[in-house]
């Protein structure tokens, strides 16, 4: 947003839609041994959308002389909104779950600008983890799924939610002339998705719920490649940005002794993702943006600072 000296002072908003997920369409095998009867759920029977939306504030400082001259540290707070909505039907009973609610994130980093290689840099970052509760729950109904009086309208799901896990990056980045070139890890700890992920022991329609312990997932490691080329306006610098990633699998996947989790939980592989960035700074350097776009095959972000 502005600079003064050493101390930046930026603001940011983004919004992240997820695309659906549905169930696949193949067999369940519900109830054990000669009791066991296999149903299959299409698309329509199991489906979730989910919306985040973020803004806040981060400052950055730049040390300029003594030792540590080239090192620079950032701190960036923000709030985070998801809103989900869900449904679950199958014959003549309805489950509807609902998250609405909000969490206060943390993003700190560092930079080291290197005196004795021009244009080098390297860098740290952690993102805290964000939670959601899981708020509401529309119970199930129909001839067979009569009102009861534990129905669940409206109230909290004691320890369900969901979570975005933390991170942490370390990154290294070489400048010539109008061209930067940069490279970063990332790991992810997606098996904080599952600590709020208990459910009932038993949905309103009298259906076993899924809970933590018949799911799992695994930490993961993203790599990504970008460049930018700068180009020299009169009115300052435009920067041209792109990228390329290769994400890890974020599954939750369903445990083989629970059948129906095992058959809606599953591996989704490994995926490649694509970036488009667009900035501007002016002739004074007192002010900028940036307008960012990161699509894969499940997601699509634009993020605006």
């Amino acid at each position: 947003l502005f600079g003064v000296e050493n101390l930046g002072i930026g603001v940011f908003y983004g919004t992240l839609a997820n695309a659906e997920f549905a169930a696949a369409s193949r067999p369940i095998p519900l109830g054990t041994g000669a009791n066991s009867t296999p149903i299959v759920l299409s698309p329509t029977d199991v489906q979730l959308s989910q919306r985040d939306r973020y803004g806040g504030v981060g400052l950055g400082y730049q040390i300029s002389e003594g030792g540590l001259k080239g090192l620079g540290g950032g701190l960036a707070v923000y709030g985070a909104k998801r809103q989900v909505r869900g449904k679950s039907s199958y014959g003549n009973s309805d489950f509807r779950p609902v998250v609405d609610d909000s969490d206060i994130g943390v993003n700190v980093g560092l930079l080291y600008r290197f005196s004795n290689i021009e244009g080098l840099q390297i860098g740290a970052n952690w993102r805290s983890r964000l939670e959601y509760e899981l708020k509401d729950i529309v119970p199930a109904r129909g001839p067979s799924t009569p009102p009861r009086p534990d129905d669940r309208l409206g109230k909290p799901f004691t320890g369900a939610g969901s979570v975005i896990p933390s991170s942490f990056s370390f990154g290294i980045s070489w400048e010539r002339d109008a061209l930067t070139l940069a490279f970063d890890v990332v790991r992810i700890r997606y098996s904080e998705i599952l600590e709020k992920a208990d459910a009932p022991t038993e949905y309103p329609n009298g259906t076993a719920g899924i809970g933590r312990k018949d799911l799992f997932a695994e930490d993961g490691t993203d790599f990504r490649f970008g460049a930018e080329y700068a180009l020299q306006t009169t009115a300052g610098p435009v920067y041209l940005r792109g990228g390329v990633a290769r994400l890890a699998d974020s599954s939750v996947v369903g445990k083989e002794e629970n059948a129906f989790a095992n058959v809606l939980y599953t591996r989704t592989g490994a995926k490649t993702g694509v970036t488009l960035g667009l900035g501007f700074v002016n002739a004074n350097e007192d002010w900028g943006f940036d307008l960012a776009i990161d699509r894969n095959s499940d997601r699509n972000e634009l993020v605006f600072s």
